[in-house]
């Protein structure tokens, strides 16, 4: 990605769950997600996170202007400490519906002005079939016919078999235990040439960490971004902020070098 001005940027950051409960419930959504000052401040200066990815549902967002005045000051909070918040939906069985289309129109609007904000408009886990190139676009015409200058993340399972004739377009994919990608040469040559992000980078082998420093090799030589999956605690949690903790594990370290990893100058820039 090429910011406004020239400079280049690898999207790398941390899931953080629980939106959805959240939202539910009285405790400050900043503090419900562990992502308060001092968690920020740790995340930023401390981990040199770029981005931080919000999954939620349809539902939540559609539920009224209090939890899209929280949501407000979460993306807020995010970009006054130089860090992106994708937000994420969870889309329901097969492809877009009304009610896709219908929060993305409200999202497209609320924040075509606040740059921080970015769009994975359909975080499917499932294989979506042949017909979801054309269902694809017409989501990206609903957004972009709002939101013209808006990044937008899509899955592209197949990569090489995904190509959409559209700009400002990043492919996404999931590297965990349930959709694990073949990262071999025919994905690399792909990634050479499209933007591609990793959304959902976890380490749930039984090989000790060893194909998750693989791949955090791999991410860094081909310069693709990517959003840690286990930073934070599971939803069922999100009642207890206290509970929220950082913890060195050892995907966590493998985490922290990676973030660490230096970005290349881009070669030939993508806008």
């Amino acid at each position: 990605m090429v910011e406004w001005g020239g400079e280049a940027r690898v999207l790398r950051g941390v899931n953080v769950v629980g939106l959805d409960e959240a939202a539910a419930g009285e405790t400050p959504l900043l503090e419900a997600l562990a992502l308060d000052d001092r968690n920020l401040e740790v995340l930023t200066d401390g981990w040199g996170v770029s981005v931080v990815r919000v999954p939620f549902s349809a539902g939540t967002i559609l539920g009224g202007s209090p939890v899209l005045d929280r949501l407000d000051e979460l993306v807020g909070a995010l970009a006054g400490s130089n860090v992106y918040a994708l937000l994420a939906l969870r889309p329901p069985e097969g492809l877009p519906d009304q009610g896709t289309h219908d929060v993305w129109t409200l999202l497209a609007d609320r924040y075509q002005a606040q740059p921080g904000a970015l769009f994975e408009p359909y975080a499917a886990e499932a294989p979506l079939g042949d017909d979801w190139p054309e269902a694809a676009l017409e989501l990206v015409r609903t957004i972009r016919s709002i939101h013209q200058s808006s990044l937008l993340l899509l899955p592209g399972a197949d990569l090489e078999g995904l190509a959409l004739a559209v700009p400002n377009l990043v492919y996404t994919l999931r590297d965990t235990s349930g959709s694990r990608p073949r990262l071999d040469e025919r994905f690399a040559a792909f990634a050479r040439s499209n933007p591609v992000l990793v959304s959902e980078w976890a380490n749930e082998g039984p090989d000790l960490g060893r194909s998750a420093i693989a791949n955090a090799g791999l991410f860094e030589r081909l310069d693709i971004g990517w959003c840690a999956c286990n930073w934070n605690a599971p939803p069922r949690l999100v009642a207890e902020p206290s509970l929220h903790r950082f913890a060195e594990t050892r995907f966590g370290l493998i985490v922290r070098r990676a973030l660490a990893a230096p970005v290349r100058p881009a070669l030939s820039p993508y806008y």
